[in-house]
């Protein structure tokens, strides 16, 4: 019976984690909505982005036929791969960049009080629906490139291809909690680690191989985009594969993205039981 109720203890921590954090959404949600105006410009501006980055390589493509033998197509796939699982990372879990400043400021102690975890009421209190706007163009570009690169509309593909965007929302969520926990021991330090998470996303979005050994190294290792991204696009839409990955890497590329889950756990429960209050 003890055994039974301590496996339930974290489950039951967990749901409460996420009711409460469900619910610190839902009033933030309604708040948004209260200035529509302000809300739409913001979300229009998620939209912008992404399109400046789109025009950005269809304006490189207009120069040259293919990027490493990776043709236009095929970039727009990896692109909006990359793009769709940043685009859910960055509004489910960004909202802890916010941690540092809630540490200098010494706020992050009234979440230390609450009966809730605090990093989903951290989330939940600083969660921004309009980051969502950057999904759905995102999406678009992901089917448009498969149209025009004459994608098979198999199971392999299908799973190659989810699996590459949940694998990169997984491990841009991960960054974002790892980068973020920093502040515990530097507060000062968040600038720094956007080179992990936004610096990541942006390298990710033309293939591994063209870049230098080094950045290959990078993203294969430290911020692995090119396994989770990079490896199971190149085998979904059949792009060249200059570096000879193996087929089972390029199938189990985003299962990369696991251990960095667990990594952001324990480095933000190492955070949370160093961090000292300002006493403010």
């Amino acid at each position: 019976m003890g055994d039974a109720t301590a496996r339930a203890g974290p489950a039951s921590a967990a749901r409460r984690d996420l009711g409460v954090g469900a619910q610190f959404v839902r009033a933030r949600v309604r708040g948004e909505l209260q200035y529509r105006t302000s809300f739409a410009l913001l979300s229009l501006a998620q939209v912008a982005a992404l399109a400046t980055d789109l025009v950005a390589i269809l304006a490189l493509f207009s120069k040259v036929p293919a990027i490493g033998g990776w043709r236009r197509e095929q970039v727009l796939v990896l692109y909006a791969v990359t793009s769709t699982g940043f685009a859910l990372a960055n509004t489910v879990a960004s909202p802890v960049d916010y941690l540092a400043a809630w540490v200098r400021t010494g706020r992050f102690d009234r979440l230390l009080v609450r009966p809730a975890g605090p990093l989903a009421q951290l989330v939940g209190t600083e969660f921004q629906l309009r980051r969502l706007a950057a999904l759905p163009p995102a999406v678009a570009t992901l089917v448009a490139g498969c149209a025009l690169g004459h994608v098979p509309v198999t199971a392999r593909s299908l799973s190659l291809l989810l699996a590459a965007v949940v694998g990169c929302a997984v491990l841009f969520g991960a960054l974002f909690v790892v980068t973020a926990s920093l502040a515990f021991w530097s507060p000062d330090g968040d600038e720094a680690a956007s080179a992990f998470t936004y610096g990541g996303q942006l390298a990710a979005r033309y293939p591994t191989h063209v870049y230098a050994e080094w950045l290959r190294r990078w993203m294969f290792s430290i911020v692995p985009v090119g396994l989770a991204g990079y490896a199971p696009v190149m085998a979904a839409v059949g792009a060249p594969n200059p570096l000879h990955l193996p087929g089972w890497l390029q199938a189990t590329g985003p299962l990369v993205s696991l251990p960095f889950l667990g990594l952001a756990a324990v480095v933000w429960r190492t955070g949370t039981r160093h961090y000292a209050s300002t006493g403010s």
